[in-house]
């Protein structure tokens, strides 16, 4: 979960350390169906992203503060228009980041309402803004949270929301990380062979390049979930993946 201190847990809102077991019905039915192994993975992409943008230090003025800084600050009545005047920028780079985010859960977010109805009841936030969210209509996004969050405090709170529903939803959908583990244990064991294809044929690309990635799932995609890693049909799939036409 998130680091911070003591004093602004009490000042903003408190977040369990461990994450809350949801049981709705709905997730038999979207556990490793909808949410598959790319969903968890773009999931915990997004946390990743989320936590960053919450705990980064950002120069204001002669200080460098982060989300939870400026929201203490603000509950204490400190904000000077320094700090204020980089709200509007904050609230966009949220809005960057998170809107491909919020995308991808829009085709589901009715299917999800009972277990985000959940989530807000275990964890006592029946005000939360996920719940506006649901009511929402796609497209006009953007416009509920600029009407809604008008102080660090409740993008913070938001914030913390996203994360704490995200990781519970993932914990409660054992089929789905057990995927995204199996996925990434293949593509470990997949890696040797390709790099050494990638040699002899005199290739050269970036590990950390979209190209490389895109090898690496395609082979591990067209594994098995059991099926044995082996050199003869990585290079099958290498070969058929045709890397040399998309460089």
């Amino acid at each position: 979960m998130i680091r911070m201190s003591i004093c602004s847990i009490m000042l903003l809102c408190p977040i369990p350390c461990m994450a809350v077991t949801l049981e709705s019905d709905v997730l038999q039915f979207i556990d490793g169906t909808i949410l598959t192994w790319d969903a968890v993975a773009t999931t915990k992409k997004y946390q990743h992203r989320l936590r960053h943008f919450i705990n980064t230090k950002r120069p204001v003025g002669t200080a460098e503060l982060n989300i939870w800084d400026l929201g203490v600050m603000e509950k204490k009545g400190l904000l000077t228009d320094v700090e204020r005047a980089v709200f509007e920028a904050i609230i966009q780079e949220f809005g960057t980041f998170s809107e491909p985010f919020l995308e991808t859960l829009n085709p589901v977010k009715q299917g999800l309402a009972p277990v985000m109805q959940e989530f807000c009841i275990k964890r006592n936030r029946q005000q939360s803004l996920l719940l506006v969210w649901l009511d929402t209509v796609v497209g006009t996004e953007e416009a509920m949270f600029r009407i809604h969050i008008k102080t660090y405090r409740a993008l913070a709170e938001l914030c913390v929301d996203l994360l704490n529903f995200s990781e519970d939803l993932l914990s409660s959908c054992p089929k789905a990380i057990h995927a995204y583990h199996a996925f990434f244990d293949r593509v470990k064991k997949i890696e040797p062979f390709i790099d050494a294809l990638l040699v002899a044929d005199r290739i050269v690309i970036s590990h950390s390049g979209v190209l490389y990635h895109e090898l690496l799932k395609y082979v591990a995609e067209h594994y098995l979930v059991d099926e044995t890693i082996t050199a003869e049909k990585t290079a099958q799939l290498y070969h058929a993946y045709n890397i040399k036409k998309r460089l």
